[in-house]
């Protein structure tokens, strides 16, 4: 993008960020080198980069409004969440749906019941008659002699109490769908952790890609690997180990097979943080260039540890088990023998 904006700022200039203009008669002017151009105060300028680090001059960046369109973890959390009542309960989404347009619509009609009261000969909702807040103050005599008057007023009033009945039916059952949203939530969040897990591969190998479209792939198929229960946060959790392991190891399978057990300790990782403590981390995934001190001094003491994997990672296992999945700790085994 600097290049661009390197073009830009003595093609344009400042006259058309900061909107210099000048009048010639009922025309507006602005000066692009020696040439006067008509000047449209609708003029927008779209600039679109995939380039997500791209950073704006500082000479434009007063005048230049930047969105960021790339995926963010609660974003696509959100996304996926609906996807699980849509999988799981389509009705209700359906239902959903159509209230909500029922709903917007009944508003509109609403708002036009309202005004039909504050404006005379407003014929627009049904066999509403158009009577008037200006009837009221014009009528002479009883108001309740005023049949017409009356019966104007009863229909916006049935017709107001319909709407407004519809509106709370609407409001239920959006109430219902956030609260069976909510139950889907974890293996939302799950989700949109693994896809962020997987994506950041590209920073170890460029070829190692993986879409969004893919994650919700896998999402979707995990409904029909798991039946339905009684128990709904039993089967959620159910719903992660599946999803989790069928990510695993789809993504393995796409790996060179020295890089297994990088992604192997990256995936426990990202989708437990909790098990590691400080700098654990970069102790198994870091090079000797990249660690700090305080890790370099324990390498060899992890070389010796590793040397003989066959001793040790049948020893190491049950205290793995403790912490992480079943498959992923045969994963993992697996990934060490190979390695070493």
């Amino acid at each position: 993008m600097k290049p661009v904006f390197g073009v830009m700022k003595p093609l344009f200039g400042a006259c058309i960020f900061i909107q210099k203009t000048q009048k010639a008669g009922p025309r507006q002017i602005i000066q692009i080198g020696e040439k006067s151009i008509d000047y449209n105060s609708d003029f927008r300028l779209y600039l679109c980069s995939r380039n997500s680090q791209m950073e704006v001059d500082e000479t434009v960046k007063a005048a230049v409004a930047k969105i960021c369109f790339s995926v963010t973890q609660t974003g696509l959390a959100s996304q996926i969440l609906g996807l699980a009542i849509t999988i799981e309960k389509p009705d209700l989404e359906t239902r959903s749906s159509e209230l909500m347009r029922e709903a917007e619509q009944m508003k509109i009609k609403l708002d036009g019941i309202e005004q039909s009261l504050l404006n005379r000969n407003v014929r627009e909702f049904g066999n509403i008659d158009g009577r008037d807040l200006k009837a009221l103050a014009s009528s002479e005599g009883s108001l309740l002699d005023n049949a017409s008057l009356l019966d104007s007023l009863n229909k916006s009033k049935e017709n107001a109490e319909t709407i407004a009945a519809s509106l709370a039916e609407a409001d239920k059952l959006q109430k219902q769908l956030i609260k069976e949203k909510e139950v889907y939530q974890p293996l939302a969040q799950t989700a949109s952790t693994l896809y962020f897990a997987v994506s950041e591969l590209h920073k170890h190998n460029p070829v190692y890609n993986f879409s969004v479209n893919t994650i919700i792939t896998l999402y979707k198929r995990t409904f029909n690997k798991v039946t339905g229960s009684a128990d709904a946060l039993k089967r959620i959790e159910e719903l992660r180990n599946v999803l989790r392991r069928d990510v695993y190891e789809y993504v393995s399978r796409a790996l060179f097979r020295k890089d297994r057990l990088m992604f192997s300790m990256h995936f426990i990782y990202r989708t437990q943080p909790a098990l590691f403590a400080q700098n654990v981390c970069l102790l198994f995934m870091s090079n000797e260039k990249t660690k700090p001190l305080c890790i370099r001094s324990v390498s060899e003491r992890r070389r010796r540890l590793l040397s003989n994997p066959s001793d040790t990672k049948w020893q190491q296992r049950p205290r793995v088990g403790k912490f992480v999945d079943d498959f992923l700790c045969q994963k993992l085994i697996a990934s060490l023998a190979v390695r070493f």
